[in-house]
């Protein structure tokens, strides 16, 4: 199994990171591998949503997500189903460092159906934290902007 954790500090309060991490409708715009997404309403207990991902890294991989939030400190999941993946899991945990940063500690576990070296799977996970966290930031900064002109026209 692959797991990764890792912290970013985020330009942004962490109400707008938390809006921003679970907006899940707006990834297709921001994070370059995912190529369709869909929102479904919740199935797991406390869940929030069930979103089904298609993610174009080798090959076409789909996942469905159990999403759970704890506003606006944690966006977690576990995996529902998947054309690849035995196991998927994993959260964004938040932490304010002042109004305008917020720590972000962004872990997953990853295990495929099947056999792929475990080398691959590290390489490709790892590879995508950076793209992963710039996008992120580009999110935010997309939603700051559009609060920051709906309040001036207010």
């Amino acid at each position: 199994m692959a797991r990764l954790v890792t912290k970013h500090v985020f330009q942004g309060g962490i109400e707008q990171v938390f809006t921003a991490i679970s907006s899940y409708d707006k990834y297709i715009k921001y994070l370059d591998m995912v190529s369709d997404i869909v929102v479904h309403p919740p199935e797991a207990k406390g869940s929030v949503c069930k979103v089904e991902y298609h993610v174009q890294v080798i090959k076409d991989i789909q996942y469905t997500l159990h999403m759970f939030h704890d506003a606006p400190k944690k966006v977690s999941w576990t995996l529902a189903d998947s054309n690849f993946m035995k196991e998927n899991s994993g959260s964004w945990s938040l932490k304010a460092l002042s109004d305008s940063e917020t720590q972000a500690t962004y872990s997953v576990d990853l295990k495929p159906k099947g056999f792929v070296p475990q080398v691959l799977i590290d390489q490709v996970t790892k590879a995508s934290i950076p793209s992963l966290m710039a996008s992120m930031q580009k999110l935010i900064d997309s939603l700051n902007k559009k609060k920051k002109a709906a309040s001036k026209k207010k």
